[in-house]
């Protein structure tokens, strides 16, 4: 997480009178690498510690009478740390992950053109926003994935969603009415066109999502698609 800031918090940790903090961080570190359930965000409040010793590490390399760092050595450090986070920066908030984003935007505009939109994800749950973003009298649906969800013998909605996506689309369709738009991944497109082209579902608006997958997921999604029923 500190990236390109890890030498100035080496240095941080390695000059400072206490590194007690350090330790405790790298004990919850450890401890969080053994749950079967990873995310950056666990560790996110680990990062401030770790901020502290960068700008401790920053400090020993420019101040007086501290650590001896030859000027040609420093400045490049310092350029390479700045450069790094403006450019990293810039591309997370810009473009990684930003189909789900696009993606609401488009729905909620939807019931301008359809006024009975009813979009269903059909995705891992929790993979877009929902009404926090949307703000619009439109059916919502994603996959259940609640822990007494998870613990049934067939898994979760998301789950079976993921593992079987025809099958689990032909059982959830028999009681409940096809929406007029549905999201997915295009990862997923090869095991639901089936279903699509039966149904009549084409595809209205396709999202870009990201260039690689950082999280846990086993497959990269690239892109985000949206099919819209035809109208016949």
């Amino acid at each position: 997480m500190l990236g390109t800031m890890l030498p100035y918090a080496a240095i941080g940790v390695r000059f400072s009178r206490s590194r007690w903090l350090a330790l405790v961080a790298l004990m919850v570190l450890l401890a969080l690498s053994t749950a079967p359930h990873k995310e950056f965000r666990f560790a996110l409040t680990l990062l401030p510690i770790g901020l502290i010793y960068a700008g401790h590490g920053a400090r020993m390399t420019f101040g007086e009478g501290s650590l001896k760092i030859h000027r040609f050595a420093r400045w490049p450090l310092l350029a390479v740390v700045v450069l790094s986070n403006i450019l990293f920066g810039y591309y997370m908030s810009r473009w990684h992950q930003s189909g789900p984003i696009e993606l609401v935007s488009y729905v909620a505009a939807l019931p301008q053109r359809v006024p009975a939109a009813r979009v269903h994800f059909w995705m891992p749950c929790h993979s877009t926003p929902f009404y926090s973003q949307i703000h619009r009298p439109i059916e919502l649906w994603f996959p259940d994935c609640s822990p007494t969800a998870r613990l049934s013998a067939a898994g979760s909605e998301s789950q079976q969603l993921e593992s079987h996506p025809t099958d689990f689309l032909n059982k959830m369709y028999t009681s409940r009415p096809l929406p007029t738009h549905a999201a997915l991944f295009e990862s997923m497109l090869d095991d639901t066109t089936p279903f699509l082209s039966a149904h009549g579902f084409v595809q209205e608006e396709r999202f870009f999502h990201q260039h690689v997958s950082g999280d846990r997921d086993v497959v990269s999604y690239t892109h985000l698609t949206l099919p819209t029923k035809r109208i016949v």
